[in-house]
């Protein structure tokens, strides 16, 4: 089992999907209004929280702004980890985990473990393009009144991770369809 490259590369996956379990952010936002406030945005597995400071008396407009944002009608200067929009990301990322575990431990089965890992990359393709879509609707709705170029906007570790994952899990794919190969050979040679 451990002797195959695939597994290494399934293991690696499976570090990846755990580090990002552990509420690494995949996005972060931020939109400063001079001399009024400033509204940092992040998300996670968790959802999307936000962190306001504001400073001095605001304007009407902006008031406004911020309650739209989020979802609240007081405004306090310091608000930190108020969640806009909260489901738990996290059970994905833990049932992806424990799939790609039963795919690694499915050694014997070849069929089954390509099968296995096919749905494996699949599901780390579906996250991946699901954080990008996130990533430019969240960007664009830090504060609805602000425009999309006003948001300074990166990209967290959890993201990076997810990349890691979709690679690794697509290098095993290709080593599981690469035995699978070796041993159809094998047996029509005998």
């Amino acid at each position: 089992m451990i002797q195959r490259v695939q597994t290494l590369y399934l293991f690696l996956t499976l570090a990846a999907l755990i580090a990002v379990s552990f509420g690494s952010d995949f996005l972060t936002a931020e939109v400063k209004v001079k001399d009024q406030y400033e509204v940092y945005s992040h998300v996670n597995l968790m959802g999307v929280q936000k962190d306001v400071t504001t400073k001095g008396e605001l304007t009407e407009g902006n008031l406004h702004a911020l309650r739209l944002a989020l979802d609240k009608i007081d405004i306090e200067p310091e608000m930190k980890g108020i969640s806009t929009y909260s489901f738990p990301f996290y059970i994905g990322t833990v049932l992806l985990s424990l799939l790609t575990l039963i795919t690694i431990l499915s050694y014997k089965k070849l069929k089954r473990q390509q099968t296995l890992a096919r749905i494996v990359f699949v599901l780390n393709l579906t996250l991946f393009t699901n954080m990008v879509i996130a990533s430019k609707t969240i960007t664009s709705s830090v504060v609805p009144s602000v425009s999309a170029e006003d948001v300074v906007s990166q990209l967290g570790n959890g993201f990076y991770l997810i990349c890691v994952a979709l690679a690794f899990s697509f290098m095993a794919l290709l080593g599981i369809r690469r035995d699978v190969k070796i041993i159809s050979s094998l047996e029509r040679l005998r």
